[in-house]
């Protein structure tokens, strides 16, 4: 459990973080005074501390047992004003400062800073995402928990009486205004869309805590991921099938000028008794159409460092943080499809960096096809699919349907 340390002697500030950051799954240490620093600094080992400068005469003691001990510890500047020159300006310099923080101040922005400065590992996050089995979102009772992601925890529970999915944004307070945006344009998408092969939602919510949750159908099936850690690869018949389907609902979300950005085998759900296929996992829609400039803000590689996609499966016009259409996703899809025949992604680099080059300038390889035996009428498919220029793709989801649909290999529903 990330542990926080509070340098402060404001009581009520030190009550508000007490309850907040243990919520959230976090320990909190608090120090008031010198006396009590001499005491426990030598001893504690925090992630993360918060500094309050206002704390008049101890403030450059404190802070010089602080700076003795902790150089190296990220650290958040709280202060009670906006002061030109800001207060201890030494201080503010100091290489650990990463963020100063000023009265009065919200929960949800200590959530942030602590997200992004001390995150919890997964089986941290897992384990509070456990503590919600039991209750009630709205008129969800959540009743068992199903997995996280990096932004969201997902529960099977029930909803007016049916099986739902229910998942929320993860981290209670930490819910930055990016990923807050991710998930309401999740939700934004699908709320009126309705089509077999896209996951459906139901309604979403929001309470007065602010924690934002959206409803689905709950699906049986499993995601395309597990399916290949437990199998290595798909028949073609089947493979093939699975991305029909998903071609035809991307190809009904396309018309409402909708792309996902985000298509990969986790992202793709299967049940194989009723050979029922959902695209789930919308947060990183988007609009085809933004202005270049809008799309420089949400390039492949952002100012923070941040990827917005999954490298093994982002288009290079993605990778390259270049327009995007329907296009890109197609690209995805065929890098997916090659996934699911060969167990293998094509490009598997040392680092992300280096696998979203390969995207951009390296052919696919054809090896595991060929050893495979897969038909050449898929792999011209997939080779059309993964054509590095946009305009040598697919012009549409509808065509890759198209083309799929006129192979032998679905020629005959019973191979399947």
């Amino acid at each position: 459990m990330p542990k926080v340390l509070l340098i402060d002697n404001n009581p009520k500030f030190q009550s508000v973080c007490q309850d907040f950051l243990t919520e959230i799954g976090y320990e909190l240490e608090i120090i008031a005074d010198i006396t009590t620093a001499k005491a426990q600094l030598q001893s504690s080992q925090p992630h993360i501390i918060f500094f309050n400068v206002e704390m008049e005469e101890q403030t450059s003691v404190l802070w010089a047992e602080v700076s003795q001990y902790y150089s190296e510890i990220p650290t958040v500047i709280i202060s009670n004003r906006h002061a030109h020159p800001a207060p201890h300006q030494d201080i503010l310099d100091a290489s650990q400062v990463k963020s100063i923080l000023y009265h009065p101040i919200p929960t949800y922005r200590i959530g942030n800073v602590v997200g992004q400065l001390a995150p919890q590992s997964r089986s941290e996050r897992d384990g509070h995402a456990q503590t919600w089995v039991g209750k009630n979102l709205g008129e969800c009772l959540l009743e068992s928990y199903i997995s996280s992601g990096d932004f969201s925890w997902v529960y099977k529970g029930t909803y007016k009486g049916q099986s739902v999915v229910i998942k929320i944004l993860a981290n209670l307070g930490m819910q930055t205004q990016e990923r807050m945006a991710r998930f309401q344009r999740e939700a934004g998408a699908l709320a009126k869309f309705k089509h077999p092969n896209i996951i459906e939602i139901l309604t979403t919510g929001e309470t007065p805590e602010k924690i934002y949750y959206m409803v689905m159908p709950y699906f049986p099936g499993k995601n395309l991921d597990e399916f290949l850690q437990s199998e290595q690869f798909f028949s073609v018949n089947e493979a093939s099938y699975i991305i029909h389907q998903v071609a035809l609902g991307m190809a009904a979300i396309h018309t409402t000028q909708i792309i996902h950005r985000d298509l990969k085998p986790a992202n793709i759900l299967y049940h194989r008794e009723s050979q029922s296929v959902k695209v789930i996992d919308f947060g990183l829609v988007r609009e085809v159409g933004i202005s270049e400039a809008k799309m420089r803000r949400t390039n492949a590689i952002t100012r923070k460092g941040y990827i917005l996609g999954t490298p093994h499966y982002m288009s290079p016009e993605q990778c390259e943080g270049r327009f995007l259409d329907a296009r890109s996703d197609i690209y995805s899809l065929g890098i997916t499809f090659y996934q699911l025949l060969t167990g293998l992604v094509p490009f598997d680099k040392s680092s992300p960096v280096k696998t979203l080059l390969a995207h951009i300038r390296e052919p696919v390889q054809w090896p595991e096809m060929e050893s495979r035996g897969i038909p050449m009428e898929i792999r011209d498919i997939i080779q059309k699919m993964t054509a590095k220029k946009a305009i040598d793709r697919y012009q549409s989801m509808m065509e890759v349907a198209i083309a799929l649909s006129n192979t032998s290999v679905l020629a005959n529903p019973a191979n399947i």
